[in-house]
C-alpha cells in the first residue's frame, strides 16, 4: 500500500511539472540504489535494494534561504530491501539542508554540495514496525539546475535488534 501511494505521488508531481513548465523548480523526485550498511540487517535480507523519494523546497518560505545555492527541503523517502523471506524498509520524512561547497555557483554547470537532515522514520524489520528518529548526511552534485546526483548515509535507530541504516546513491530531477 505504501508503494502504491508513493508511486501515485510521484506520478502526480510529474504530471504537474509537465502541465506548467514555467513554474519554479520546487519539487524533486529521485530514485536509486540502496545498500544496507549494517551486517545484522544484510544477514536478514539481501545486501541491496532501492530508494525512491520526493522533496519540496522550503527555501522560498524562509527568509535568507536560497541565496548562493543554500536549500532547505522537506524530503520523503522510501527504501526497501528483501530476501531470505524477510524485508526491511524505511519510510522517512525529514527536513534536509543542502549547502554549496563553493559560494560561486556556475549557471548551467556542475555545483557540488553537502547536507544534513533529521526526521522521523517508519521502520519495518522482521517481527516489528516502529516509528524511529533518524538522520541523513549527504554529498551531491547539481548537474546544471534540473538534475542532481547524491550519495547519502541514513542512520536510523535500531528496531527489534536490527539497525536498518543505509548507504544510498540517487539521481534526482527538479520540477
Amino acid at each position: 500500500m505504501k508503494k502504491a501511494t508513493l508511486i501515485l505521488a510521484l506520478s502526480s508531481l510529474s504530471i504537474l511539472a509537465v502541465a506548467n513548465d514555467a513554474m519554479p523548480k520546487t519539487f524533486t523526485i529521485r530514485a536509486g540504489y540502496s545498500y544496507l550498511a549494517n551486517k545484522d540487517a544484510r544477514d536478514l535480507t539481501s545486501t541491496s535494494g532501492f530508494i525512491v523519494g520526493v522533496g519540496y523546497d522550503l527555501s522560498g518560505m524562509m527568509k535568507g534561504m536560497g541565496a548562493n545555492g543554500t536549500n532547505v527541503s522537506l524530503d520523503v523517502d522510501y527504501d526497501y530491501h528483501n530476501g531470505n523471506s524477510n524485508k526491511i524498509s524505511n519510510l522517512s520524512a525529514q527536513i534536509v539542508g543542502r549547502f554549496p561547497f563553493s559560494q560561486e555557483t556556475k549557471k548551467g554547470g556542475t555545483n557540488f554540495y553537502g547536507g544534513i537532515g533529521a526526521g522521523v522514520f517508519d521502520t519495518q524489520v522482521p517481527g516489528q514496525t516502529k516509528a524511529n528518529i533518524g538522520g541523513t548526511v549527504l554529498v551531491g552534485a547539481d548537474m546544471g539546475g534540473q538534475f542532481s546526483l547524491e550519495a547519502s548515509y541514513r542512520l536510523v535507530a535500531s528496531t527489534n535488534g536490527v539497525t536498518p541504516a543505509t548507504i544510498n546513491f540517487t539521481i534526482g530531477m527538479k520540477f
